[in-house]
């Protein structure tokens, strides 16, 4: 028993984001603590600690509340706690990460903020720190960079950003979320979601679920799709947009991997 149990935590494991990614689409599909912690091979317990305290109350359109674990809320708090307690694991750690930050923000036209570079860069399989503890680092003066560097905050509309000139090639699809309007960063109108994917092993061929988070009330919509190409992707989309109705999506923003490619082709958004 005694060696059973070393060996357990031997191999203990933290959650990754992905991990609380995947969390918050099966709560949202309704999964229970027990059926989740089978599908991640984690323990109940872990799985049950997790939830409590990646959940906050939200309000329903009939002012009744309710709980919802958000797992960019579940990493905040993950990073707050870690650097509390004076770990700042990823200065040391992650140095290609913050080498390749600083690359891409002082790329020239630039691609990347410093948000869509984490979900990219998380999104190849790396361990990197969120958007919080990054501009946390940077406000410290711990990096090179510094606030100068960074893609101004959109607290206002860009004048004439609808005709903005529209940076394509064949790796960056879409408009770049520097684009966005402020009610979008801000979170002050409804109808701006974001969209993800969830995926189980990272073969195009696999079933995926496609998760759609509206930005002010935190609705998620969940599409299970057969694969994830990019065809099969814009496919999901339209239909979800055409059986919600498009004056639900004012703007839909996914990131620039390749499953997202013709994403451009939608009709109504």
């Amino acid at each position: 028993m005694t060696h059973s149990q070393t060996n357990t935590h031997k191999h203990y494991q933290q959650l990754s984001f992905s991990d609380r990614a995947t969390i918050q689409a099966l709560r949202a599909a309704g999964d229970t603590a027990t059926v989740i912690a089978q599908k991640l091979h984690r323990s109940k317990a872990t799985i049950s600690r997790e939830i409590t305290r990646g959940s906050v109350t939200q309000l329903d359109s009939k002012r009744h509340s309710y709980q919802v674990y958000l797992a960019e809320t579940a990493q905040a708090m993950h990073d707050r706690k870690r650097d509390r307690t004076g770990h700042y694991a990823f200065l040391k750690t992650g140095r290609a990460f913050f080498k390749a930050l600083a690359r891409e923000l002082t790329r020239k036209p630039r691609v990347h903020s410093v948000d869509s570079f984490v979900h990219f860069y998380r999104d190849q399989g790396k361990a990197c720190p969120s958007t919080t503890t990054v501009y946390r680092y940077i406000d410290a003066g711990l990096l090179e960079l510094d606030n100068m560097t960074l893609p101004k905050k959109l607290r206002r509309r860009i004048k004439g950003y609808k005709n903005a000139h529209k940076r394509k090639n064949k790796k960056i699809y879409g408009d770049s979320i520097e684009l966005h309007p402020a009610a979008v960063n801000d979170r002050t109108g409804v109808g701006h979601w974001e969209g993800d994917l969830v995926k189980g092993i990272r073969l195009a061929d696999e079933p995926a679920l496609m998760t759609l988070t509206e930005r002010y009330s935190r609705t998620v919509i969940i599409v299970k799709i057969p694969d994830y190409h990019a065809g099969t992707c814009l496919k999901a989309l339209q239909d979800t947009i055409d059986d919600y109705g498009a004056k639900e999506f004012e703007s839909i923003t996914f990131d620039n991997g390749s499953e997202f490619a013709k994403l451009s082709e939608i009709v109504g958004t």
